[in-house]
């Protein structure tokens, strides 16, 4: 019984002991404005509901607004040039096509924030026509996901994430590009954060002169019977007059 007795009345001091250890706040805690919490990184694409990146079911790939401006993308066919598993093909009307693991644009579903794009051509969008100046985020999922998002998701999703919020109450920035290979850009972008709602405002003007002026060089243009025009450009050589 004394053996008893001396190891419930350790075990008693030795708790009344411990608990004024883990009473009050550390000093560590006390100002929870200078802490700084790190979330992680959720796919809002892959199912229903934001998911994880470690549990989603396919490969999937993100490329973040930062990436996008270090490496000065101007629209969505820049940026999904950074991509290993797209690939592209252009045609003079349709425009840039894309092939993702070579599964054709017509079963590439095309999204911007979860909503399906439309305005699809020969079952292909243009995505040179898509700017990226209000950008979170892109998401790439590859796999078929029809179940989800319908026939045309077969090949895999990108998702467009935008930005829904601003940090000050009325924002107004601008920028402009101009490159040497005849690349103009140029974007105005205003915006108004209330405490119910966001209004965002944005335009962009983009030129690519992708032959450039020259005088040596013939350009000409002719119809076709179904209505559409052609350009065609080349550099006529005569003999008599060149040698």
């Amino acid at each position: 019984m004394l053996f008893r007795f001396t190891f419930a009345l350790v075990l008693t001091l030795f708790s009344i002991g411990s608990c004024p250890a883990q009473s009050g706040p550390t000093q560590e805690f006390l100002d929870s404005i200078e802490r700084q919490v790190v979330l992680e990184e959720y796919v809002h694409t892959a199912e229903y509901k934001p998911t994880h990146i470690r549990k989603a079911l396919h490969s999937i790939e993100i490329l973040k607004a930062e990436t996008l401006q270090k490496r000065g993308v101007n629209h969505l066919e820049e940026a999904l040039l950074l991509l290993p598993s797209v690939r592209y093909d252009y045609d003079p009307i349709l425009g840039t096509q894309l092939r993702l693991r070579g599964i054709s644009s017509a079963n590439v579903a095309i999204l911007i924030d979860g909503v399906p794009m439309i305005g699809r051509l020969d079952g292909a969008i243009d995505i040179s026509q898509i700017p990226l100046n209000n950008v979170k985020q892109i998401e790439v999922i590859e796999g078929p996901l029809s179940t989800i998002y319908g026939n045309n998701a077969a090949g895999g999703v990108i998702n467009i994430i935008t930005c829904n919020s601003q940090k000050q109450l009325w924002n107004l920035s601008g920028s402009t590009q101009w490159e040497s290979i005849g690349v103009q850009n140029h974007m105005l972008n205003t915006g108004i954060q209330t405490k119910k709602w966001y209004v965002d405002l944005r335009g962009r003007f983009f030129k690519y002169d992708k032959y450039p002026v020259d005088s040596l060089r013939l350009i000409e243009k002719y119809s076709l019977p179904d209505g559409a025009v052609n350009t065609r450009a080349k550099y006529p050589w005569n003999p008599k007059n060149q040698l």
